[in-house]
């Protein structure tokens, strides 16, 4: 569901203020619309947004295979170090002898386990939530008859730091309704 503030978030009218929450810079308060602002500047705020939202969006996207990945094999570490425990408790009990390294190797498997799904949940709650935000930025558009080409290039240096290159059109662009 869109919020009034939604729309907000695009426009270049807009106030933050932390108290009172996102306000029209035209009339200093709230915004009251309903279903589309007749007062909206949809210019660098809009492409801004676009921008960031898309590269968080991509950017998710593209570390699934690492993070998925690192995540079974954090919990298949867990379930060996849980197997291993398995067999030498069983070697330890045919000898007669009765140990605490079982629940030892438990504990320690506990670790890795908790790690990968750790992982795996933070990976899937952040995909959710970009996931969210480009939707509301498309369904938000749409109802200003505006869409978008994005290409983003993701560029890495020597250390790793991520930058992007970014080529966006704005389709259907001179709209600036000014009330």
């Amino acid at each position: 569901m869109l919020l009034n503030s939604d729309h907000c978030k695009l426009c270049d009218n807009k106030i933050v203020d932390f108290s009172r929450g996102t306000l029209c810079a035209l009339t200093n308060e709230r915004p009251t619309f309903s279903k589309t602002c007749p007062s909206i500047v949809l210019n660098k705020e809009t492409e801004k947004q676009i921008i960031d939202i898309n590269i968080e969006f991509e950017s998710t996207q593209k570390e699934k295979t690492n993070q998925v990945g690192l995540g079974i094999v954090n919990m298949s570490i867990g379930i060996g170090i849980i197997i291993l425990s398995m067999i030498i408790t069983k070697f330890i009990f045919d000898k007669g002898f009765i140990s605490t390294i079982t629940l030892i190797l438990f504990g320690v498997a506990l670790v890795p386990i908790g790690k990968g799904i750790g992982t795996l949940n933070h990976y899937f709650t952040r995909v959710k939530i970009a996931k969210e935000k480009k939707q509301k930025l498309d369904k938000t558009l749409a109802f200003y008859n505006k869409s978008y080409n994005i290409n983003i290039e993701h560029l890495k240096d020597s250390l790793g730091n991520v930058d992007h290159k970014v080529q966006l059109q704005i389709l259907n662009q001179p709209i600036n309704f000014k009330g």
